[in-house]
């Protein structure tokens, strides 16, 4: 028997995914498999059919209550919804809002990308760590009546659509908007930003951000063009540094 990173039992343990699979495979996507880009120095990119697991964090149930309820409603409301509803001005869409989408299981699903990845033993993720939040975000998986609500300013996250499927995926790196830390994840179509910082943000009347969302019981996306994304560019800038550095 091994030891178990969230339940902290000695159980058996699987193969976790740390990206969900299902956000790695393109389902809308003719060009096959999601690009997998390494930031370390030296490491090539990839495509992965099954995106990358560990078989030394999670033992089955842990990874049942994280990998796959959180999983299964995060594909089912965000991934594939059977409808979602535009927000548009002059023509443009803007925001993309996911009714079914509940902001609390979304953000345990976010935090869950997170906290899998600062654990991975795996090569992918051995630059990546987000310290004592480790220890934060732990209870919030385990809490399946967490509420955004009842922890604010603490805990919060943004999501980001863009318009292709396309998008590689990249190790999580951290980023500051308007002076607070922020962690960026990429899977499929999607950006999340999950703050790590317990200070509020600048503008409480963030109508995008999921702690604005649990009254409602809805998700929002800002919609953004990949190519022209900041994202992308924070990407680009990434890669050519540890290019530089390799």
């Amino acid at each position: 028997m091994a030891f178990c990173r969230l339940c902290r039992k000695s159980r058996k343990l699987i193969n976790a995914h740390i990206i969900p699979r299902s956000f790695y495979v393109a389902l809308d996507n003719s060009e096959g498999p999601m690009k997998i880009v390494a930031s370390q120095p030296g490491a090539y990119a990839r495509r992965s059919p099954n995106g990358i697991y560990d078989p030394n964090i999670l033992c089955a149930e842990c990874d049942n209550a994280i990998g796959g309820q959180l999983e299964t409603h995060a594909v089912e409301q965000l991934l594939r919804p059977r409808e979602r509803l535009a927000v548009s001005d002059s023509g443009t869409h803007l925001a993309h809002i996911y009714a079914g989408a509940d902001p609390n299981r979304i953000f345990r699903f976010i935090a869950s990308i997170a906290w899998r990845a600062s654990v991975s033993t795996q090569a992918f993720f051995r630059s990546f760590d987000i310290g004592l939040w480790e220890e934060q975000l732990r209870p919030i998986l385990l809490d399946r009546e967490f509420s955004l609500s009842a922890h604010q300013p603490d805990f919060d996250a943004n999501i980001v659509e863009f318009d292709q499927w396309s998008v590689p995926f990249l190790l999580p790196f951290r980023t500051r908007i308007e002076g607070l830390s922020y962690l960026c994840i990429f899977a499929a179509r999607f950006c999340f930003y999950l703050k790590l910082d317990r200070r509020p943000t600048s503008d409480p009347l963030d109508e995008t951000a999921l702690s604005a969302r649990t009254a409602r019981g809805d998700t929002v996306t800002l919609l953004q063009c990949w190519k022209t994304s900041k994202e992308r560019q924070a990407m680009r800038e990434i890669l050519l540094r540890r290019r530089d550095t390799g």
